[in-house]
């Protein structure tokens, strides 16, 4: 009798469907990985130009940066632009690759701000931001230039 050498093709077939199994769970949970951390990054920057602004707004100027070339005055902008802008409240967004979009209001007679973001993946959830489905994904919110 000869012995055996190498695998059978079952054997074989059985390594590549157990792959395959692991490749179907695996791909999805890295998607929502990279969205979340998209996301909270687009937060993270707008809560960095929030914080400028909220310092240039009590000790300077009174007023909300009126467009982009004046929020590069108070450091890196990080990919956040100005939507909105009013005397002392306006809107930051942040837009990523058509995954997420977030948004920073700040109230102008309170000076509030409020956390808006939308996703593509409707499980995923930020815990000090509002889920906004009317954040369009498909187009880049139009910056104040």
């Amino acid at each position: 009798m000869k012995k055996q050498k190498g695998f059978s093709l079952i054997e074989l077939l059985i390594v590549v469907g157990i792959i395959g199994a692991l490749t179907a769970i695996a791909v999805p949970a890295y998607s929502n990985y990279k969205e979340k951390s998209e996301l909270v990054s687009a937060i993270a920057s707008l809560k960095s130009m929030r914080t400028a602004i909220d310092i240039e707004i009590t000790e300077n100027s009174n007023n909300f940066p009126a467009n982009n070339s004046a929020l590069n005055d108070l450091g890196d902008r990080g990919g956040v632009d100005i939507t909105a802008a009013a005397t002392t409240g306006g809107s930051l967004a942040s837009f990523a690759d058509s995954l997420v979009h977030a948004t920073y209001t700040r109230n102008a007679t309170t000076g509030a701000w409020s956390c808006k973001y939308n996703n593509k993946t409707a499980t995923i959830t930020v815990d000090f931001c509002e889920k906004d489905t009317g954040l369009s994904l498909s187009t880049a919110p139009t910056p104040k230039s």
